[in-house]
């Protein structure tokens, strides 16, 4: 079982280092073409450490388990489970690493002290210019109610830590993905800076307000009586009457 252990830790490497690179890449990419089409003199870095090798230890040690049972097909089935859904996290974590980043010169930084979370802005003009913030966009039947959530929220995301969602909500499956867009302050008394964020990007298919009904709607089947086929099946119909389809 060992010899299996480490054969499996040296095959999910490597097929991080292949695939996992090119959903980092591709993330890259992405992330430039939303700065070019909105004007932004700014380019995205590749980051390093994306996966760690604890993280490939961990998916080796835990699917090994399998086979003392002499349950191959579960140990095989699993582990490539487990690496199809690293690689596509990798395209969120490389675009996560972008975030910061602020075109009047600045950025946040998340700091916890004296029993509280708080920002620290750096750099730039405070409060001033457009900026770089996030949304969280399900894509496909893997979206959790909360994930739903987050979702609906909009472009409000303006780190790593929050991009993810309370408390890096990542369940098995998760295919929602991390989207960078701008937007900029205005003038008015509708927080305690006076002033109000306004998004500017807009990416088609992907409706906030929409999200959020769907989400209440969901929410309530969820908490309601009915088998999880009937829940499911109610859950694409509420879909499919709220924002016109059943499929992200």
């Amino acid at each position: 079982m060992a010899s299996c252990r480490e054969a499996a830790k040296e095959i999910i490497a490597a097929s991080l280092e292949a695939y996992g690179s090119q959903s980092a890449a591709a993330a890259l990419d992405f992330f430039d073409e939303v700065m070019i089409a909105e004007g932004l003199r700014v380019t995205g870095t590749m980051p390093s450490g994306i996966y760690s090798l604890r993280e490939v230890d961990r998916i080796a040690r835990y699917q090994s388990g399998k086979l003392k049972s002499d349950d191959w097909d579960g140990f095989i089935t699993q582990v490539s489970h487990s690496v199809g859904h690293l690689v596509y996290q990798g395209g969120n974590r490389t675009m996560l690493a972008q975030s910061g980043l602020y075109c009047d010169g600045g950025r946040y930084t998340f700091r916890k002290g004296s029993g509280r979370a708080r920002w620290a802005y750096r750099g730039g003009r405070a409060g001033g210019g457009r900026q770089i913030r996030w949304a969280r966009v399900p894509q496909g039947e893997e979206t959790c109610d909360f994930c739903l959530m987050l979702a609906s929220r909009g472009f409000v995301y303006v780190s790593e830590e929050s991009a993810q969602g309370y408390e890096g909500h990542v369940h098995r499956g998760c295919d929602c993905i991390v989207v960078p867009g701008i937007g900029h302050y205005e003038d008015g008394a509708t927080n305690s800076m006076g002033s109000s964020w306004v998004q500017d990007t807009e990416l088609a298919g992907y409706d906030r307000e929409a999200m959020y009904d769907l989400w209440q709607t969901w929410k309530g089947i969820s908490e309601g009586k009915g088998s999880a086929a009937d829940k499911r099946a109610a859950k694409l119909a509420a879909m499919q009457e709220t924002i016109g389809r059943t499929e992200w």
